[in-house]
């Protein structure tokens, strides 16, 4: 079965998507066939490098949606928007300030631009899930490396929590300091007062948003919005020019067309069917008594993220998954040790919610009946993989130094040559230029054994890792 019949037989399948795309596959936002609609540059349908015609109209209705004063369109997902995005904010040799649980491709950036990097740990609160930044962090950083250019925050999380960026965005400015927000999961943000709201309007300087995460739009559709005067557009527009295709899908433009059309009409009254049956699901889910929904006050995360854990009843992030996955044909977004992340949008029926909660109710009900057999010290939340290693380099210096590949577990004190990433969510725990302490070396081993996939290692026999000679 080639991989054409294998998508084919998955959507015939009885799975339900708890995971991005945000269309969910629902066939009510479905296009024409993409044959038919899958064109080049040709006369009349305008150049995505240099628009001026439908697609630049395309570009106006985005900023006036989400309130930018200019919107690029990216088929290249949120990673273009934030390469590009950090290259026009900086100059080679500058110091950038990033949240250490930042995706992978701020760290591509910086690699690739020779930026000079800090990092800021966020608060980790229970299960391991990194809190939204405040204001003090940041200032202390600052104060620290007074030459720092640019801050690139994630807003929100993976999770859904949100930095608190009014604070942030006015103490920066005063600084002269540009904010970038990496705003990939929270597209839908600004629709509904049940959601907690997006960057655009909270004093940042750029955003990015991933269109295909969170709404029905087809995957690596993305904005990038310019929000203050700080910005030099046309050196954005270059920029964007570097990374993203010369070749752009207008079948992914079109996608975008038809995402931004479908927010324009009445979008308040589609985001309050699902407001109404989050609510619904996370009062009936708090009666349970082992698996729990972790959440915060509304104000402060995105309610349509359910993060799922079982560990105070013996059971691990990646047990849940399993279980929900292979049992119950219910595939979540993403597994860590600690929890599972299911993700829910406008594209769910109306019975995807009643059923991840009846496979819940039931696992529930087992464990009540096996959790007092369990040994509860077993089952504590993992140490967290967020933490700054001690830097040698800066990771654009190891680029041209001679590197080799060496066996994981007799690295400690070497120095990482290549990147490790935990993924999902794509978050590095050790980047070009760090040393490898032997509480890293254990925390990968540990997650490699519970199933959890970890890219820049090897496994030929033993896993391996790329270290600098000498």
């Amino acid at each position: 079965m080639n991989l054409y019949e294998q998508l084919l037989s998955y959507s015939d399948s009885d799975f339900c998507p708890m995971h991005m795309p945000g269309h969910k596959r629902n066939p009510a936002f479905s296009m024409i066939d993409p044959y038919k609609i899958d064109i080049t540059e040709i006369d009349g349908f305008d150049d995505l490098s240099h628009a001026e015609d439908v697609l630049l109209t395309l570009m106006k209705e985005a900023a006036a949606l989400y309130g930018a004063k200019h919107s690029f369109l990216s088929v290249n997902g949120s990673t273009l928007g934030i390469l590009a995005g950090i290259h026009a904010c900086t100059n080679r040799g500058d110091t950038i300030l990033i949240a250490r649980n930042s995706h992978q491709s701020v760290y591509h950036a910086a690699f690739l631009c020779g930026l000079r990097t800090e990092y800021i740990l966020p608060e980790i609160m229970e299960e391991n899930i990194c809190c939204g930044f405040s204001l003090e962090p940041i200032k202390q950083a600052i104060e620290k490396s007074p030459k720092i250019r640019l801050v690139v925050l994630p807003s929100p999380t993976y999770e859904g929590l949100h930095a608190d960026l009014p604070a942030i965005s006015h103490y920066l400015h005063e600084k002269n300091i540009l904010l970038f927000i990496d705003q990939a999961h929270g597209a839908h943000l600004d629709f509904h007062p049940y959601f907690p709201g997006g960057a655009t309007a909270s004093g940042a300087d750029l955003v990015v948003m991933s269109l295909h995460k969170t709404l029905p739009a087809l995957t690596q559709t993305a904005l990038l919005h310019i929000c203050s005067e700080k910005i030099d557009t046309e050196k954005l527009a270059f920029s964007i020019n570097l990374y993203q295709t010369s070749s752009p899908s207008y079948v992914l433009l079109a996608s975008i067309s038809q995402c931004l059309s479908y927010l324009k009409s009445n979008p308040f009254s589609k985001f309050d069917l699902l407001a109404r049956a989050l609510t619904l699901f996370t009062d009936r889910l708090s009666s349970f008594s082992c698996i729990r929904l972790l959440s915060l006050p509304v104000a402060d995360k995105d309610p349509s993220k359910l993060v799922l854990s079982a560990r105070s009843a013996g059971m691990n992030g990646r047990e849940l998954y399993r279980i929900l996955l292979q049992r119950f044909h219910i595939q979540p977004e993403l597994c860590t040790a600690d929890y599972v992340l299911c993700m829910v949008t406008l594209g769910d029926s109306e019975s995807s919610l009643d059923r991840l909660y009846n496979a819940l109710y039931e696992i529930d009900c087992e464990l009540i009946q096996t959790q007092g057999s369990k040994n509860q010290d077993q089952f504590r939340a993992s140490d967290s993989f967020i933490t700054v290693p001690d830097r040698a380099f800066f990771p654009f210096e190891t680029d041209e130094l001679p590197k080799e590949w060496i066996p994981l577990l007799s690295s400690c004190n070497r120095i990482s040559a290549g990147f490790v990433t935990i993924y999902p969510p794509g978050i590095p725990c050790l980047v070009p230029g760090e040393r490898i302490s032997s509480s890293l070396i254990e925390q990968l081993s540990v997650s490699k054994t519970l199933g959890l996939t970890i890219k820049g290692l090897r496994n030929e026999g033993s896993l391996l890792l790329q270290v600098l000679k000498n």
